[in-house]
């Protein structure tokens, strides 16, 4: 899958609900590198529209 920066809240959500369906990928699995690709990605959403509320601020349902 081709990702790229997350700028809105609903390509954050879908981002923060695919690492849960992967987050249990094991290390070296094209799965595991999407994992950490999508958190470096969550991680800088994060940072720029919720900064100081760490991990996942999102709501998740």
């Amino acid at each position: 899958m081709k990702y790229k920066i997350l700028k809105t809240e609903e390509t954050y959500n879908a981002a923060v609900r695919r690492i849960e369906e992967v987050f249990d990928a094991k290390p070296g699995s094209a799965a595991f590198d999407e994992l950490e690709l999508l958190s470096l990605l969550v991680k800088d959403y994060e940072d720029r529209y919720y900064p100081g509320h760490g991990t996942f601020a999102c709501s998740i349902s």
